[in-house]
């Protein structure tokens, strides 16, 4: 598709009336393509797992818990992915049929039935997740996590 741009310089003069024609424009496409890059993003983006393991820092700073304790419960519950259902199966369960997923969501693998005050979308979500761990770690309630290091 060409974008042309077509003008006239009408010259008026008390002797004569002349119309002057420019060159045939360059279409839009080729102008942009021949303009110098002058800016690239230096801000690379992160992933999920890089999300979710400075936000580890940022909450065990804020909560004063133990990073790497933090890091060795998610790095087993998750592996500090954020959009993980447990792939655990229920072998007897109250909470859903004998045989399905198990019902934790997220880095910190927060199992819903246990906390019904809690949706599947916050613990999706790698803040509320990070902060519920940190904040349960803080009042020594650990335990409800199975990568929780026993003894």
């Amino acid at each position: 598709m060409k974008i042309l741009l077509l003008l006239a310089i009408v010259v008026t003069h008390t002797a004569f009336t002349q119309t002057i024609k420019l060159p045939e424009p360059i279409p839009l496409v080729e102008q942009i393509n021949k303009l110098p890059i002058t800016y690239i993003s230096q801000t690379p983006i992160k992933t999920d797992k890089e999300i979710v393991k400075e936000l580890i820092k940022v909450k065990g700073i804020q909560y004063n818990v133990s990073i790497p304790l933090m890091n060795q419960i998610v790095h087993c519950e998750s592996g500090f992915n954020p959009n993980l259902q447990s792939m655990h199966r229920y072998k007897h369960s109250r909470y859903a049929p004998v045989g399905s997923r198990e019902l934790s969501f997220g880095a910190v693998q927060i199992h819903l039935p246990a906390h019904p005050h809690i949706t599947k979308e916050q613990a999706l979500n790698p803040e509320f997740a990070i902060d519920f761990l940190a904040s349960n770690l803080a009042k020594g309630k650990g335990k409800m996590w199975s990568c929780y290091p026993r003894g």
